[in-house]
């Protein structure tokens, strides 16, 4: 089974915002210290309209589904993976 921490509802929650925080920084530890025959990492920077955001997170979300499936119908399952996937402004100063 899947652990889906999504936004589903787009309402904030410390709670998730705290979760997503710490995969976040296990994230960044694993980039460190993890071989890189152990793991994926990928970034992609994109032009996009603001009012694409609804069909993005769609997109996200069937592909996060569609992964969980597929992995499901897999044999041996001997280590637990976390998939981190973020979608945010980059034009507006953080």
């Amino acid at each position: 089974a899947s652990d889906d921490s999504s936004t589903i509802t787009d309402i904030p929650s410390e709670a998730l915002r705290e979760h997503h925080a710490k995969v976040l920084s296990r994230a960044s530890v694993a980039l460190k210290k993890q071989p890189v025959n152990e793991r994926d990492y990928s970034t992609m920077i994109l032009a996009a309209s603001a009012d694409d955001l609804n069909f993005v997170k769609d997109e996200i979300k069937k592909f996060r589904r569609q992964l969980a499936r597929a992995l499901e119908k897999r044999g041996n399952k001997n280590k637990v993976y976390v998939l981190g996937i973020q979608y945010f402004n980059l034009t507006e100063g953080l």
